[in-house]
């Protein structure tokens, strides 16, 4: 017999190739969707879905659409760039710094640092409300306490050596899709009048925008998709078509959560909750405060980068994790007013902007006339959105 011909050699039939080019491709696509809907649906997927519901009121499901095209479109622009210029795989502010100079790259940095500081007081002031809103006790004469002993406790665990199960992280977006879930099935906790989910007395424009402030939080993540593979990863088309499909899977999820949030009112407080929403509230905040570890190792990695620090062994030096955590210690304490929670939020808001405005700008000047128009339309609408929130927000 003679030798057996390997399939994709020269000389080999075109039908026999195809299919091992159709499976790569599909294998890059799944993985770049993996990793974005990984990096998107997080503690986000709790914290957001009842405060845009509390400040939009009917526009909530028009917002998140809004919040998934702009997501999206800014992802496909960051993949298909960092695709074509083998800038993969870097941080996003790696990626800007790339085109725009180390000044930017900083200027990314920082905020991103400052905002994961701002997003735990977010994360700690949600879990507590939550309990407080299901169990009938009182939060005392100074409310912060609990959230700041909160926060301490994750500090705690982010700077020892302990280190979370892969298998956990693996598991942990899909235990808090299913709270979420059940949030929106028994009814999310209502702080109360003046209570966390929006500032006594902002409404319309300022609510809105405020809402759209939180959805930024929410969408943390999609600037991932240039950590998507190595530097010989997915080509730019299957990069695209990933991110495509996690903007399907992420808008289905809170648009259904925003849609089972419309058929049920805020819960009620204190005895007449059903005990489900105790136990809902406690797992919600044990799942939460497993994300602040996570997120207060993160933020100083990449404080660590600004000052151009290489992390020290499996993770960011000790020092570091704490200075973030008590940043977001004096955020716990600053947001001790009504509307706590989307105004910490304000922080993870100002970093996406300007992450996104400085890598869609960066596409349309190294991308192609698609990715021009893109990436003008992207930097024109949050210059835009910008300059009108600013005005409407300064009152709260």
């Amino acid at each position: 017999m003679g030798a057996r011909r390997a399939v994709g050699a020269p000389g080999a039939p075109p039908h026999e190739s195809a299919p091992a080019r159709t499976r790569a491709s599909g294998d890059d696509v799944r993985t770049v969707a993996r990793h974005v809907v990984g990096g998107v649906l997080g503690a986000g997927v709790l914290v957001v879905p009842p405060v845009v519901a509390t400040l939009a009121g009917g526009a909530d499901l028009l917002l998140w659409a809004g919040h998934v095209l702009l997501g999206g479109t800014v992802g496909v622009l960051l993949g298909v760039h960092a695709a074509r210029t083998g800038r993969r795989p870097l941080p996003v502010s790696a990626v800007v710094g790339a085109t725009w100079g180390e000044g930017a790259r900083r200027c990314v940095d920082v905020t991103y640092a400052v905002a994961f500081a701002a997003g735990q007081a977010a994360i700690v002031w949600f879990a507590v409300v939550g309990v407080r809103a299901a169990v009938p006790v009182s939060s005392g004469p100074f409310p912060a306490v609990a959230p700041l002993a909160l926060l301490a406790a994750a500090a705690a665990v982010a700077a020892s050596p302990v280190r979370v199960p892969p298998v956990l992280l693996r598991v942990r977006p899909w235990v808090a899709g299913a709270l979420a879930a059940a949030w929106g099935a028994i009814g999310w906790p209502d702080p109360g009048a003046g209570g966390a989910f929006a500032p006594d007395g902002v409404t319309g424009a300022g609510a809105l925008w405020l809402a759209g402030a939180a959805l930024l939080f929410a969408g943390i993540g999609w600037e991932g998709v240039t950590r998507a593979g190595g530097p010989a990863g997915p080509p730019a088309r299957d990069t695209a078509r990933g991110v495509v499909v996690a903007a399907v899977a992420v808008g289905a999820v809170y648009l259904a959560l925003a849609a089972v949030g419309r058929t049920r009112p805020l819960a009620g407080t204190g005895a007449d909750v059903p005990s489900v929403h105790a136990a809902v509230a406690v797992a919600s905040g044990l799942v939460l405060t497993s994300y602040v570890v996570t997120n207060l190792r993160t933020a100083a990695s990449i404080a660590a980068r600004v000052r151009a620090v290489p992390a020290a062994g499996r993770g960011p030096a000790r020092g570091l994790v704490l200075a973030v955590a008590a940043l977001s210690g004096v955020l716990v304490v600053l947001g001790d007013r009504d509307g706590a929670v989307p105004l910490l939020l304000l922080g993870p808001a100002v970093a996406a902007t300007v992450a996104y405005a400085l890598a869609a700008a960066a596409a349309a000047r190294d991308g192609g006339r698609a990715a021009r128009w893109a990436g003008g339309a992207v930097v024109v609408l949050l210059v835009t959105a910008t300059a009108c929130a600013a005005p409407a927000l300064r009152a709260v």
